[in-house]
């Protein structure tokens, strides 16, 4: 793109605010509200709507590609179709062309206008600048598009919800801890979040990026704490450095119980989360005593499952679990393949 371009920003109604200032979908909502930031092929908050009868999902995602996508899932999970209003791509869920970050002025409602650099590589998108002295920086470093897009603080997010949030899906990778702590002292509005962290063990993909340990003691300082047991790195070294280096953990409010299940759900350490290891499951399923088991026997997308007795799993929620040998060690020493490899 040549350095003589020049963005065209179109100013254009996204939806309709209440008299209080708040979304007037939202104020009508008996059940929990969500809130996605950010977007993915793998976890998204869609099944939520059909797991509670009465919720509300929120999505801000700048780029736009997300509503074909969520709309076609929405209908394979037969989440009730009708007329779609203004902004909405379902009955009950709203897409906003947003971008949530740490802006000048965080309670600004105007919010800022920002580039976005966005790669081939979707992990890689947002507004930090790649370490290319890393392995998985260098593959984010080689921007195709830089793209002007509306930011708001996550405090004016809330502010336009003016309700008690249920959940935050934190999924832009770059900076989630900073979008976090744009909530300012509305971030007590809400009840759980998850975001993703880099593992102490590896390398930074984003200049100036925290990692786990950092992270953990920075919001358990604002009163948050991770909902399930949280590994900032493995037992053992790990083989090679992946996209699995970045795990996601759920946190609660001091004050709050452990999420239920279908929240829990996103919590997931990856290799991280490997407190025994074998060679083969035959062996790890005679010895492990009832042991959650990791495996690459099935995949549901880019999902990994997991076993207990035969019978498979779609996630581990929060547990730790037992991991093949491979993961960690050359892959002619064990039979077992690793689904993290």
């Amino acid at each position: 793109m040549s350095v003589n371009h020049k963005p065209l920003i179109v100013p254009s109604q996204v939806s309709w605010l209440s008299e209080r200032g708040v979304l007037e979908e939202v104020e009508s909502v008996s059940g929990p509200v969500f809130i996605q930031i950010g977007r993915s092929k793998i976890d998204n908050l869609d099944p939520l709507l059909v797991q509670y009868k009465y919720s509300f999902l929120i999505t801000f995602d700048p780029v736009f590609s997300a509503a074909p996508t969520y709309a076609r899932r929405l209908q394979l999970l037969r989440a009730p179709e009708t007329f779609h209003p203004l902004g909405k791509i379902s009955t009950r869920s709203l897409l906003l062309p947003f971008a949530i970050r740490n802006t000048l002025n965080r309670s600004d409602v105007n919010g800022e206008v920002a580039p976005m650099s966005l790669t081939t590589i979707q992990a890689c998108a947002g507004f930090r600048k790649a370490d290319a002295s890393s392995l998985m920086g260098a593959m984010c470093q080689h921007v195709r598009e830089y793209r002007m897009v509306h930011s708001v603080s996550l405090e004016v997010a809330l502010n336009l919800i003016g309700r008690q949030v249920r959940y935050v899906h934190l999924d832009t990778r770059t900076s989630d801890l900073d979008i976090v702590f744009s909530a300012g002292t509305r971030l007590s509005e809400v009840d759980y979040f998850s975001l993703q962290l880099l593992s102490d063990d590896c390398t930074s993909w984003f200049v100036h990026e925290k990692k786990c340990s950092e992270v953990v003691t920075e919001l358990s300082s604002k009163g948050f704490v991770a909902a399930a047991a949280i590994s900032c790195r493995p037992r053992w070294p790990r083989v090679k450095e992946n996209a699995y280096c970045r795990i996601r953990a759920v946190f609660r409010r001091k004050d709050l119980e452990r999420p239920p299940p279908e929240l829990i759900q996103y919590h997931r350490m990856h290799l991280n989360g490997c407190s025994k290891i074998f060679s083969a499951i035959k062996d790890a399923e005679s010895t492990a005593n009832n042991q959650l088991i990791a495996t690459s026997a099935f995949r549901v997308g880019q999902q990994i499952r997991f076993r207990r007795k035969r019978t498979y799993f779609n996630n581990s929620m929060g547990e730790d679990y037992a991991c093949p040998r491979r993961c960690f060690l050359s892959a002619s020493l064990a039979s077992a393949p690793c689904p993290w490899l």
